[in-house]
């Protein structure tokens, strides 16, 4: 059953996290990290790594709604990041010593601003990015989850929220745009460099065989099980409305 909404679907996701058992922080022995933006397919890459039990729960553990959820989960008032970081650590490794977390470029620039630098907290192995190629797509994606707060498939779409994804103005998909360019600036003058390899959604989902899971867990040192599959499926980000309004701001865009 969904969640009736994001701060719900959090909480429950963050009680079942800290319910698990812990793995020592002296057996983590390889941590990695996913840079991405909203709505770029992060969440099924993530998904993928985290179905072969060999890669940790790589979600976005830096993300200051799941902060939130923490502290309203565990009743803490002032939440230090160094704490905070120690135990989602502990209890979302997996149990060969490998820590993974997906963080959006906003998420990293939010925490930099507060003085915490994600790359000074944590020594990554291994660092990869993942891209949508289609913008204006994933500006109009982004600009639903705005107007809805619908993150993902965990939460459901409450009454109303058609009428306001309806109500949608061209401005505010190309002010997406503009933020996710922003954003896409701030990762090659200050992340790329950082980075060991980038994945391109549509080109992981045309991929039956999981050859960018497999290349992952390949420098990790770690082997998934014969008979595990990376078969995956381009996510449903769009209906034929949300086509058919992309191509007429693709028209206006272009003055065809």
């Amino acid at each position: 059953m969904k969640a009736v909404d994001t701060k719900t679907s959090l909480e429950t996701m963050m009680r079942e996290v800290l319910d698990r058992a812990p793995v020592k922080a002296k057996l983590v022995t390889q941590r990695y990290a996913l840079i991405s933006t909203p709505r770029s397919g992060s969440k099924m890459f993530v998904d993928k790594l985290r179905s072969t039990g060999l890669m940790g729960n790589p979600m976005e553990w830096f993300n200051l709604r799941y902060m939130r959820a923490y502290q309203q989960v565990t009743g803490t008032k002032i939440l230090k990041f160094g704490p905070y970081l120690k135990d989602i650590l502990s209890h979302t490794s997996s149990p060969n010593g490998v820590f993974g977390v997906n963080f959006h470029i906003d998420q990293y620039i939010s925490l930099k601003k507060r003085g915490i630098d994600i790359f000074k907290y944590l020594k990554f192995d291994k660092v990869y990015a993942i891209e949508r190629s289609n913008k204006l797509a994933q500006a109009f994606s982004l600009s639903k989850a705005r107007v809805t707060d619908v993150w993902s498939s965990n939460v459901a779409m409450k009454p109303g929220d058609q009428e306001k994804i309806d109500k949608i103005e061209d401005s505010f998909v190309l002010n997406e745009l503009r933020i996710l360019a922003a954003w896409d600036e701030f990762y090659e003058h200050t992340l790329a460099e950082k980075v060991d390899a980038t994945f391109l959604y549509e080109d992981v989902v045309k991929d039956g065989k999981g050859a960018c899971f497999l290349s992952i867990l390949n420098d990790l040192g770690q082997e998934p099980a014969a008979e595990h599959s990376f078969e995956t499926k381009l996510e449903k980000q769009s209906d034929s409305k949300d086509k058919m309004r992309i191509a007429a701001l693709e028209k206006f865009i272009l003055g065809a």
